[in-house]
């Protein structure tokens, strides 16, 4: 159990990382603000989220 949470936050953390790097500042505020509404059930923050990660994956 404890090193399946491990690994989770593992991969968590490195997909962070990864659109940090590739998307910039706002990557990772649509990542967090994803992460938040999950944690907290806010459907709000899930919403906003979601709408900048898709839009800065999207193919211009």
């Amino acid at each position: 159990m404890l090193l399946i949470e491990f690994l989770l936050v593992a991969i968590g953390i490195g997909l962070q990382y990864l659109v940090a790097w590739q998307f910039g500042p706002m990557g990772f505020i649509g990542l967090c603000l994803l992460g938040i509404g999950v944690r907290t059930r806010n459907a709000t923050c899930i919403l906003v989220g979601m709408l900048l990660l898709f839009v800065l994956f999207r193919p211009s």
